[in-house]
């Protein structure tokens, strides 16, 4: 009985040292203990800050990539089937009609001129008398040169001597577009004189009658 209770008791004393030294303030294996403690406690706070970085970094990732895809645009290149292929163009405004061709060369202020010449020598009668004079002023251009020489030739047209065309500034719509259309083709070309009240007696052979005009070819 004595022997093991003297064991028991070497047992204990045994195990004292060894509760001191492991609850020892300077131990090693304390302090070894402490440091893998606060060891953990870091990298459970890194890896805790580390998935808040990540996932801060991800959601700037996402929203950056979602706002370049929102602000670039869409750019649709059609290449033509037909290098030789002609674009028709529809746009009136833009279309270019064809140059109107005149049987005589003249500037609008001949022109202008003119109508006022046809206006101040039958502005009261028919348009088909008006034509008649805008084609004998046409077909004597060929013998005087141009428009002008042709309406200011000495004796030829009343109201350009007697004054008649100052008393006659603006020339109906309806003179103006019979004299634009003469311009584009004559009507009577071989008309040359006219008078009123009779045909010349010794000039040409007598034509038409119209509204108290007389005319004569040459």
């Amino acid at each position: 009985m004595k022997r093991v209770i003297a064991l028991s008791l070497l047992v204990a004393m045994a195990a004292v040292p060894t509760v001191v030294l492991a609850s020892g303030v300077n131990s090693p294996i304390a302090g070894a203990t402490r440091e893998l403690s606060v060891m953990q406690k870091d990298a459970v706070r890194v890896a805790e800050d580390s998935s808040v970085e990540d996932i801060t970094a991800t959601e700037i990732t996402q929203n950056t990539e979602e706002n370049s895809l929102m602000e670039i645009p869409i750019t649709v290149k059609i290449e033509p089937e037909d290098d030789n292929s002609v674009i028709e163009n529809s746009d009136p405004e833009i279309t270019q009609e064809p140059e109107e061709q005149y049987v005589i060369d003249f500037t609008e202020d001949e022109f202008y001129l003119m109508c006022i010449v046809v206006e101040a020598e039958a502005g009261n009668c028919s348009e088909d008398c008006r034509q008649l004079i805008a084609d004998t002023i046409i077909n004597r251009v060929s013998e005087y040169g141009s428009l002008t020489e042709t309406l200011y030739a000495p004796k030829q047209f009343t109201c350009v001597w007697d004054g008649g065309i100052e008393r006659c500034s603006v020339p109906s719509e309806s003179t103006v577009r019979i004299c634009r259309q003469e311009l584009k083709q004559v009507g009577y070309p071989s008309v040359w004189f006219f008078r009123t009240k009779h045909y010349f007696k010794s000039l040409g052979t007598p034509f038409c009658e119209i509204d108290g005009v007389y005319f004569s070819t040459r």
